[in-house]
């Protein structure tokens, strides 16, 4: 899509989510004024649906009682109008007060028994509706076509578009009744499979609703926006319960927006990795490039929302995403806005990001990550093998250890989602990683075989393409001819007391291991045959119980159980690891994993790496490409050197270091600096493009125009 419509540019958003009493002394003007001081563009602010900031005459009105006959909504679109900001009404249809619902019982869910369904979360209880039926269908368009009739704004954000709960109310009954051919199961009694089949359905439901909405929205003009609360790339349970995640964001809504704030929203939160912040950019990028990608953060954070987030962890999580082009939308949760609430200490955290968006806009609007390696995202392995408690996923661990090596190799990567994957997604690829990818079509496999075969290179790990798409198990892998084993069917439990012995010191697997015959094992290894015994790098060693010490030991320490396999299939080649090697690289950390991961991709990739620094770990670096603007490059780099303690206290500024990009007539090539808090210097060394960095305090990027 051309860049312009406005939302097509990357988005600088601050969003507002209104307390009933922040309506008492509201002052438009002021969090306009507040807006242009610290480079805002975008407006978010309630319009209703649970509570409404304007006089409605809709059926399920409710207006926020602290409103004193104003128009608030109208004041403030008027105030946005006037100051040239974009303003986003945010409408929520998650439930009603039992007076409403006693209106019209039936425009909402019911539960397995005939009666109500009141979501559990709310301060308040609140009557819950469904994707089918009325409430969240005819009243919620109506709803909408109202706001965009009758007030100057550029769209509709869509709050809580979840529906976490099984409906069995009359219109889910008959249409689940035709679907399936049988009654809604009840949950504690029915089976995975009974259930599977229902969320299944519910997902095409939940599809319908977006679909009707968006088209609503649309019929005022292709300039007005739909987009709606989607949560975290990484999340197991809840899409696959509501039926929505980033791939429908991708389809139905007009710019790419994921929250991300450094914690969940819930009890005793946890900090998110401050690389997640790059992560969801390169992934909504990879979902669709024609969508801009935003970032949902808070100054003032989502658990503790009264309360500043860490502002030096805030710093870097934000340059992660701006330093792929991603949009920021800064939302905060009380008070007019960050400038006039309890508390006000993070009111200008995200200014220097805010700023770096605003002037670098053009630089910022078309990139694409660089892909010197590809990382598989199956989503089909999420749902059926993925968890939310770190100890029982075999998915999410998998893909994040992968992605964390590759940052510390500062080895240019993007995501290859599963959705719509074809031949296509590789093209112009060096090396695929297939992080435990159980479920893998046949066709998916096919076309993996043909990329490896034609030259493509890849890293597959554990039980990849041991199960279909549809998680049934096949009695070997798909790829089993690309990994030169097959599956025995068993596997080793290798989660302690167990180690890899190097069968071949050669290899550049296993190079840089150091003085050693032992590696380190864990988790669970699946117990493969290899086809070709000199194609083995490593073996596995029968489990040694350390106690008591004396016992400690065996005859052989070689199994013949292969762990690593490294060969040539066709033009290609392939590394096989029969570990959880990438699984064990997020949860576990040893040298010896991130060693032979890092190898695997470093052998695989040879000379095509795009860059190549003398940096430490602790400096991200992200090169980007310009889609529409051939020959242009954007390297960042965002330092993260900080004591092992989160939330950081403070950044150690490093260097000097370099950079050298891979051009073919590096002496053609312009460098501008877009950001920097040190000098860097430009020039032509070996046949390549060396950046020099004097230092790194915070954050830098550079501009490189006329790159072949």
């Amino acid at each position: 899509m051309a860049n312009d419509i406005w939302y097509q540019k990357p988005l600088r958003v601050l969003q507002t989510v209104l307390r009933e009493t922040d309506a008492i002394d509201y002052d438009a003007d002021g969090v306009v004024r507040f807006m242009e001081q610290h480079g805002y563009d975008v407006l978010v602010v309630n319009g209703g649906g649970i509570f409404d900031f304007f006089p409605s005459p809709l059926p399920m009105a409710n207006p926020n009682p602290f409103l004193g006959g104003r128009d608030l909504l109208g004041e403030i679109s008027a105030a946005c109008r006037s100051a040239g900001m974009r303003l986003i009404v945010r409408v929520d249809f998650r439930g009603v007060d039992k007076a409403r619902y006693d209106a019209h019982p039936d425009w909402f869910s019911t539960d397995h028994t005939g009666g109500p369904v009141i979501g559990g979360y709310n301060s308040l209880p609140l009557y819950a509706p469904c994707y089918t039926g009325h409430y969240r269908n005819e009243h919620a368009t109506q709803f909408i076509s109202h706001i965009l009739a009758n007030y100057a704004v550029d769209g509709i954000w869509h709050n809580s578009v979840h529906v976490p709960h099984v409906c069995y109310c009359a219109r889910c009954a008959s249409v689940y009744a035709k679907h399936a051919g049988c009654a809604i199961p009840v949950e504690a009694e029915a089976t995975e499979e009974e259930m599977d089949r229902y969320w299944a359905w519910k997902a095409i439901c939940a599809r319908e609703n977006l679909a009707r909405l968006r088209a609503t929205v649309k019929e005022f003009g292709d300039e007005r926006i739909y987009v709606a609360e989607v949560f975290s790339m990484f999340d197991v349970a809840q899409p696959k319960r509501v039926g929505i995640d980033l791939y429908e964001a991708s389809e139905y809504f007009d710019f790419l927006v994921s929250v991300a704030f450094l914690t969940a929203n819930r009890a005793n939160p946890e900090w998110e990795p401050l690389s997640y912040a790059g992560s969801i950019v390169r992934f909504l990028r990879a979902l669709d490039p024609t969508k801009k990608p935003v970032v949902l953060f808070g100054g003032n954070g989502t658990a503790y929302r009264y309360v500043m987030d860490p502002p030096v962890d805030l710093e870097v999580w934000l340059r992660e995403a701006t330093a792929l082009g991603g949009g920021l939308w800064n939302c905060y949760f009380n008070g007019q806005h960050p400038g006039l609430t309890h508390d006000r200490r993070n009111a200008a955290v995200a200014d220097a990001a805010y700023a770096f968006v605003k002037e670098h806009a053009t630089d910022l609007t078309d990139l694409t990550p660089v892909r010197d390696v590809g990382l598989f995202y199956s989503k089909a392995t999420k749902d059926r093998f993925g968890s939310d408690a770190t100890e029982d996923d075999l998915a999410v661990t998998a893909m994040r250890g992968a992605e964390e090596v590759l940052i510390d190799e500062h080895i240019a990567y993007g995501f290859v989602p599963d959705h719509r994957f074809a031949a296509e997604s590789l093209a112009g690829l060096p090396v695929l990683i297939l992080p435990n990818v159980m479920c893998m079509s046949d066709d998916e496999a096919a076309v993996i075989r043909q990329y490896v075969a034609a030259g493509g290179a890849i890293v597959a790990t554990h039980k990849t393409s041991l199960y279909s798409r549809d998680g049934e198990a096949r009695s070997d892998f798909a790829l089993a001819d690309l990994f030169g084993c097959s599956y025995s069917g068993k596997d080793l439990d290798t989660n302690a007391d167990s180690y890899q012995v190097i069968i071949d010191r050669s290899s550049p697997i296993v190079s840089a291991t150091g003085d050693t015959d032992l590696l380190i094992s864990g988790g669970v290894t699946a117990r493969v045959t290899a086809a070709d015994a000199k194609a083995v790098v490593c073996t596995a060693t029968p489990r040694i119980p350390n106690q008591p010490p004396e016992k400690a030991w065996t005859q052989a320490m070689d199994s013949g159980i292969p762990t690593v396999i490294h060969r040539r299939f066709g033009s290609g080649a392939v590394v096989y690891f029969a570990t959880q090697v990438d699984r064990l690289c997020w949860t576990s950390g040893h040298n010896d994993h991130r060693l032979l991961l890092a190898n695997a991709v470093k052998t695989l990739i040879g000379s095509r790496r795009s860059l190549l620094t003398d940096a430490p770990p602790s400096v991200h670096l992200h090169l980007s490409r310009a889609t529409e603007r051939p020959g242009t490059l954007v390297l960042s780099a965002v330092n993260h050197t900080a004591s092992a303690v989160r939330p950081l206290r403070s950044l150690v500024p490093v260097g000097p270091f370099t950079v050298r990009i891979a051009t073919a007539d590096p002496d053609r090539v312009r460098c501008r600096t877009l950001d920097a808090d040190s000098a860097i210097t430009a020039s032509a060394v070996d046949g390549a493009l060396e950046l020099r960095f004097a230092g790194l305090a915070t954050f830098a990027a550079v501009a490189i125009d006329g790159v072949e």
